[in-house]
């Protein structure tokens, strides 16, 4: 699989960390960010780059329960539903704690350590 340079930059995020929704989407917007609210375009952005990371199996969505990452038990498709009606029902840009987290799968670090991104 090709990545693109932003799909590398989510990738080193998540394979270096647990990594919020809003640090994802911060990546994305980058100047135009803002916890209140953010274009369009970067959200339908964010989205197309977080589809495409779940289908490849690179990424997991979850939420942490303590110290554990709970991988979201949705298929792709409702896991991008989930995320919209949630995004839709704050109102507002996700901050910290908002909607989900996300993790490299072990294809993904393999993936990030070939690539030399972390």
């Amino acid at each position: 699989m090709v990545l693109e340079e932003l799909e590398k930059e989510i990738l080193a995020l998540c394979a270096d960390d647990d990594t919020e929704l809003w640090l994802i989407i911060k990546r994305i917007s980058k100047d135009s960010y803002s916890f209140t609210t953010i274009p369009e375009t970067d959200r339908q952005k964010t989205m197309t780059v977080l589809r495409r990371l779940l289908e490849n199996n690179i990424v997991n969505a979850g939420f942490l329960q303590g110290s554990n990452f709970e991988i979201l038990s949705l298929s792709v498709d409702e896991t991008i539903a989930y995320i919209e009606a949630e995004w839709d029902k704050l109102g507002k840009t996700p901050n910290m704690g908002d909607i989900c987290w996300f993790r490299a799968t072990p294809k993904g670090e393999k993936l990030a350590h070939e690539l030399d991104l972390i």
